[in-house]
């Protein structure tokens, strides 16, 4: 192979890296790289040190657990589920606009899932399963109009099911099993247009609403609501 030819390669290699991965400084402008700071440094603990390459002397891109468009360079994806982390949301989230997934699942998240969720505008996918939120469900998580799933399972929440969730058109999975609302289902917990997910063998101790009745007896799919409620 001519020396033409191995220099043409490596230029290659760079340029699909500058492609793929811009450089350095242009990462500290971005508010996407500062949210991720801001997630980072709301994990109080991180036992495996998971995060420890998410810092400022790599671009954000190349940080594991992170999914971008190699496109536009927005963040589509966080996946930190089983990591072990202990920590909360921080209110920066809402900075990720182009968010598509979000898991933070079977970690020992804490503290309120703040509001400012909802402003995740793309957001198709919300798991924040086997957690230890708590505090009420936002009920401005309805503004997530892209949403298909939204997995709550097993977390310390609180007060009551909020009925504006009911207003997302494209939910086809809700599980709110595991917490402890209060007071009534919703009756318009019956009436999601899209929804798919079943699972057996649920039992709900509340006063679950005719048309959530006849859901549950239906060939439909209904709602794990959970068997927490009072």
């Amino acid at each position: 192979m001519s020396v033409l030819h191995l220099l043409f390669l490596l230029l290659s290699l760079i340029t699909i890296s500058f492609l793929h991965c811009p450089i350095t400084v242009t990462s500290h402008s971005v508010p996407e790289y500062h949210a991720l700071l801001a997630l980072k440094s709301s994990i109080t603990s991180d036992p495996s040190s998971s995060l420890q390459p998410w810092s400022s002397s790599t671009h954000h891109c190349s940080w594991p657990f992170i999914t971008f468009d190699p496109t536009t360079l927005s963040i589509t994806a966080i996946d930190l589920t089983n990591l072990n982390l202990t920590g909360s949301i921080p209110l920066s989230i809402r900075h990720l606009p182009n968010l598509v997934n979000l898991s933070l699942a079977v970690n020992s998240f804490s503290n309120n899932i703040p509001p400012d969720v909802a402003h995740l505008s793309n957001l198709r996918y919300l798991n924040l399963s086997n957690n230890v939120f708590n505090g009420s469900l936002p009920s401005n998580l309805s503004l997530l109009q892209n949403l298909q799933i939204l997995d709550l399972y097993n977390n310390n929440l609180i007060e009551a099911l909020p009925a504006d969730l009911a207003g997302i058109p494209v939910l086809r999975h809700l599980h709110l099993g595991g917490s402890f609302f209060s007071g009534s289902i919703p009756s318009e917990y019956g009436q999601f247009p899209a929804l798919e997910y079943r699972t057996p063998g649920v039992t709900i101790t509340s006063t679950v609403p005719s048309v959530l009745s006849h859901s549950l007896m239906s060939d439909r799919s209904f709602i794990a609501i959970g068997c927490h409620i009072s």
